[in-house]
């Protein structure tokens, strides 16, 4: 037994955004760990679905309302001492900066900033207390990746804002004895990418099958934060580069 199963055996796993891809693929591996697991998203059909063929409980969940966070929260904490909170939903938006209205900027940091923080707040009280605890957040490498084309502005600017924000959680919940991981993963097999809306000139949407070439599989995915975990990192990624950039990071600006 691992020390990561240790742990996690009998505790809880939230995750949001669980329905499918590295969400998906992350509760299998907490669930393989001895974890209970509760996934939460918007899709009814897929978390009804996966719910049902993988043995986890649900509830669905939208992360731009914190009525649905502080419920999932109550659900959770009905089910037994919380051992991992996973804030993994998110909107893949993209489209010249020009032409992308002011209401999707605002709709994409609310969903994949704002609601990160909807997620683990209403568990930081709780995982101070017992002196434990894990919080991940997924990001993603494009918070550190230039992008000349001005196509993914939007996306860059979330994720780039949650390596400031779990630097400060990390260096704050750390006394305390909670971890927290940010998963920085490069492009992934999911339909997340594939299915991302764009805005065209004038404004106009523009919605499409994209090919994403060679991509890492989501199990990939989560197999690497399974192991990071394990190892108490706070940055975990599959690209060798991006661990280092941002482990320069949170090397050079910690307090």
């Amino acid at each position: 037994m691992t020390k990561l199963s240790s742990y996690l055996a009998g505790r809880v796993a939230v995750v949001t955004g669980g329905a499918n891809g590295i969400g998906l693929a992350a509760a299998k591996q907490f669930k393989a760990l001895g974890a209970k697991v509760l996934i939460g998203d918007v899709q009814e059909d897929a978390l009804a679905a996966a719910g049902q063929e993988n043995g986890f409980d649900t509830q669905r969940c939208d992360v731009s309302q914190e009525s649905d966070l502080k419920q999932l929260a109550e659900t959770a904490k009905g089910l037994g001492p919380i051992g991992v909170v996973m804030a993994n939903a998110g909107v893949a938006l993209g489209g010249k900066v020009e032409h992308v209205p002011l209401s999707e900027w605002q709709r994409v940091l609310d969903i994949n900033v704002v609601g990160v923080v909807r997620t683990f707040q209403p568990f930081l009280a709780d995982f101070m207390e017992q002196q434990n605890g894990h919080i991940v957040v997924t990001g993603s490498s494009a918070g550190l990746r230039s992008d000349p084309t001005g196509m993914n502005c939007p996306n860059a600017t979330s994720k780039s804002a949650l390596i400031g924000m779990t630097r400060g959680l990390h260096n704050y919940l750390e006394p305390h004895g909670v971890s927290v991981h940010l998963l920085a993963p490069r492009m992934t097999d999911t339909a997340f990418p594939r299915k991302a809306l764009g805005w065209g000139r004038k404004g106009s949407r523009v919605a499409g099958d994209y090919d994403i070439g060679e991509a890492d599989t989501p199990d990939q995915v989560a197999e690497a934060l399974v192991t990071g975990m394990e190892a108490d990192d706070y940055l975990i990624s599959l690209m060798p580069e991006t661990k280092d950039v941002l482990r320069q990071f949170a090397d050079t600006l910690r307090p």
